[in-house]
């Protein structure tokens, strides 16, 4: 267990550029497992929407710490495609490439397992970012969680409940038109079984 980085004065064996940080927003590996990408803060008790957010790259065989300099200012969600397209969320926008979209109060984004299409569930439907730079929403509703199966060819989400009795799992394919129930529970986090199951 090493400590890559962290708050002033917590890694007195650290490397020279490792960021130091108050507050972890968000930590998602790129597609390849090459670079892990942190969004860092000054301490923020909520949520974590500050304009100085930093957006930093982490190689761990250089090991090398880089800020990624093109970031939006104040991001709080980012991810890498295989193709090393950066998607991000800040403020009321995500930008994927050259493309920029509403965020429509989404809360994270989940990377496919082909490497470069990515799920955004929100609290009024889940979309899809296709690798060809367009969005589109395959299922509506007060989305929670969502995984990707692991052959890529569907989602699993939760679904808030109107009535607030709990949260309805459903299955829906890429293009929103095969959907299955999976049924209601009172909790809605979830890990899918790497074969699918």
């Amino acid at each position: 267990l090493v400590v890559i980085a962290g708050f002033e004065g917590s890694q007195p064996e650290r490397l020279e550029t490792a960021p130091e940080f108050d507050t972890l927003v968000d930590m998602q590996w790129t597609a390849d497992g090459s670079h892990l990408l942190l969004v860092t803060s000054a301490y923020t008790f909520d949520a974590p929407e500050r304009p100085d957010n930093v957006l930093w790259s982490y190689a761990p065989l250089s090991p090398i710490w880089k800020r990624v300099e093109d970031a939006p200012d104040g991001v709080q969600r980012a991810i890498e495609t295989t193709s090393g397209v950066l998607v991000t969320m800040a403020g009321e926008s995500m930008l994927y490439g050259g493309h920029e979209f509403p965020r429509m109060g989404a809360s994270h984004l989940v990377l496919g397992p082909d490497g470069e299409t990515i799920a955004v569930p929100g609290p009024t439907d889940l979309r899809l970012i296709t690798p060809d730079g367009e969005i589109s929403a395959i299922a509506q509703g007060n989305i929670g969680v969502a995984e990707f199966m692991p052959d890529g060819s569907g989602l699993i989400y939760t679904k808030v409940l109107t009535d607030g009795t709990g949260v309805r799992f459903t299955y829906v394919s890429l293009d929103g038109q095969t959907t299955a129930d999976l049924g209601t529970r009172y909790w809605g986090w979830f890990a899918m079984a790497p074969d699918g199951s």
